[in-house]
């Protein structure tokens, strides 16, 4: 393992440890005023320089993860968010260009078409291209992304490829466990 993804292990168990030790309504006191030490890792690590591909199953801290990751210094935005955006305005696709960070929760939520894989290809190849920070939050991994890909057949080809080899320059983080909201 590199030293970014033993960071970002590191970094991910601590506040895994956290979250589980306290509720939700909790978890946001006990962090402003037990974890700084965590915050400030987080804001110093390398994580912040790398475009990151967060998946597993749901309910297991991805999306908070991210959300205390960019804390204050980029954008969030949910993927039916940025489908519903895009199709109700002319040049809306252009404000997810410039923020230095962003976050795509739930990656593929809404069903893929050609339409959708077009737009996520324009955001990330703008962001890489501009060197901004894009992080990603799935349910799918990798290899479920690329079969998504493949089996949309109105796809063509030279667009698979591209999209795969932006992807090249995401790192991959699987985040695994049971559902947190189910008790």
């Amino acid at each position: 393992m590199t030293k970014i993804q033993n960071d970002f292990y590191d970094i991910l168990n601590q506040f895994l440890k956290y979250k589980n030790n306290y509720n939700k309504l909790d978890f946001k006191t006990q962090w402003d005023t037990n974890f700084k030490s965590l915050s400030t890792r987080l804001k110093e690590s390398d994580l912040l320089n790398n475009n990151l591909y967060i998946f597993g199953n749901t309910g297991v801290g991805k999306t908070y993860f991210s959300q205390e990751l960019i804390n204050g210094r980029g954008m969030y935005y949910k993927w039916y968010e940025i489908i519903n955006d895009v199709l109700n305005g002319d040049n809306k696709i252009r404000k997810y260009f410039n923020s230095d960070i962003i976050v795509i929760d739930d990656f593929l939520s809404k069903k893929p078409t050609e339409y959708n894989i077009n737009i996520f290809y324009e955001i990330i190849d703008t962001r890489l291209e501009n060197k901004k920070q894009t992080i990603i939050t799935t349910n799918y991994s990798p290899k479920e992304f690329k079969n998504i890909l493949q089996n949309l057949g109105t796809i063509e080809h030279y667009l698979q490829n591209r999209i795969s080899s932006r992807m090249n320059l995401f790192d991959f983080y699987e985040f695994k466990g049971n559902d947190k909201r189910k008790k």
